[in-house]
Formats: structure tokens, C-alpha cells, sequence
């Protein structure tokens, strides 16, 4: 779980990123949640082993989350610090 978020949260503006969480980040989602075991099937395990990851889009925070990923900074939601 932390070596997810770290990826997550330092790695999305990378070349060769997550194209999922490039796309919700630069759109102005949150790091919401990140799911352990939630996708157990073989595609599931191969592709993210097993972890599934929530976005939240706030309507009053789009653009400030959007102008902080093209700072380089992921927003992410607070209960996620434990991750660190």
C-alpha cells in the first residue's frame, strides 16, 4: 500500500506514468483511496496486483487540485498520510 501510494503520489507526472492516474489527477481529482485486494481476479493481480484505486472530483476543488498536479504536487485525501 505505501509503495502504491508513493508511485501515486510522486511518480504521476513521470513519462511512462500511470495513464489512469494521470488522467484523473491532471483532471483535477484527489487521491481518494487505495484499495488492497479489491480486484483478486488474474487480470486484476497481473495488471495492479489486486489493488484498485479511488479518484474523487470535487466540484469547488478542480481547478486548485488541477494547477497543483502542474506544480508536480498529487492532492490526496488526508486520511492517506498513514501511507507515508
Amino acid at each position: 500500500m505505501r509503495l502504491c501510494f508513493i508511485y501515486l503520489s510522486r511518480n504521476s507526472h513521470q513519462k511512462g506514468a500511470d495513464s489512469v492516474a494521470k488522467f484523473h489527477l491532471s483532471n483535477g481529482a484527489r487521491l481518494h483511496n487505495i484499495n488492497w485486494a479489491a480486484d483478486l481476479s488474474k487480470k486484476g493481480l497481473a495488471q495492479s496486483s489486486g489493488i484498485m484505486v479511488n479518484y474523487l472530483y470535487e466540484l469547488d476543488a478542480l481547478e486548485d487540485n488541477h494547477e497543483a498536479f502542474v506544480r508536480k504536487t498529487v492532492v490526496y485525501a488526508r486520511h492517506l498520510d498513514k501511507c507515508v
